[in-house]
């Protein structure tokens, strides 16, 4: 079975699902995809659009119910997807997940964090830095977003030896867009360079799962064994301690 570490399936809290019936979509949608643990992950602006942690909190409890009362094999757990546009972010970020006031992966040291595309390298790698040096592990979102990792691969591998994890969206990794793309997934993904893959479901139209095509895709280019490593087993160093 998958686990999905980056789902935006709480309703009414950010641009992923709108309403409670859509929710309730997206988790049989994920059940039907092989999809057995979820991460949902708002999105988080820190000082600029707070995330509403008991709101969300409720909205996960509602869905782990209706998971066991609809017999869905899926459990829910919280984290957040924690926007980071500019270094003193970071700071907040570890007060505010010091003082409980905002969720890591599953109640895991891991986080969440995505960076707008132009970021520099070396702030990003300080933002890494604070965090790994806090006890924290950041796990980069969808890297082929950022401009600083697609152009310079050795960015990618650096971040990962010093302890940092990098995550793609399942629907890159099925198709991705144009040459230089195609060129960089297929990269990386030879040289074993990211450690998840992740739908980043917001719906179950536009932007839904796509897990189980991803795992085949991966199947066929780089085997089973790192296909399975990407969709479900390296995940479990994050929800395995729930």
């Amino acid at each position: 079975m998958f686990i999905d570490i980056h789902h935006h399936l709480l309703c009414g809290v950010d641009d992923g699902a709108q309403s409670w019936d859509e929710t309730t979509a997206m988790l049989r949608a994920a059940a039907a995809d092989g999809i057995s643990s979820i991460v949902a992950t708002p999105h988080s602006y820190l000082g600029i659009r707070p995330l509403d942690i008991g709101k969300c909190e409720s909205i996960v409890r509602r869905a782990q119910s209706f998971c066991k009362e609809s017999a869905l094999d899926v459990t829910v757990s919280l984290g957040t997807e924690v926007y980071i546009e500019h270094e003193p972010t970071v700071d907040l970020l570890i007060k505010k997940l010091q003082d409980n006031e905002l969720p890591s992966l599953a109640n895991s040291r891991f986080v969440l964090v995505e960076f707008p595309p132009d970021v520099p390298f070396a702030r990003l790698s300080r933002v890494a830095d604070k965090l790994l040096g806090r006890g924290y592990t950041p796990v980069l979102a969808h890297i082929e977003r950022v401009d600083c990792l697609v152009r310079h691969l050795q960015n990618i591998a650096s971040l990962r030896d010093r302890g940092a994890r990098a995550q793609m969206n399942c629907s890159t990794l099925i198709k991705p867009r144009g040459f230089f793309m195609r060129r960089f997934v297929r990269r990386v993904l030879e040289e074993r360079l990211i450690d998840y893959a992740a739908t980043d479901a917001h719906n179950t139209n536009t932007r839904p799962v796509k897990m189980r095509l991803c795992h085949s895709a991966l199947i066929d280019i780089v085997g089973r064994e790192f296909a399975d490593q990407l969709c479900g087993e390296n995940q479990r160093e994050i929800v395995s301690v729930q």
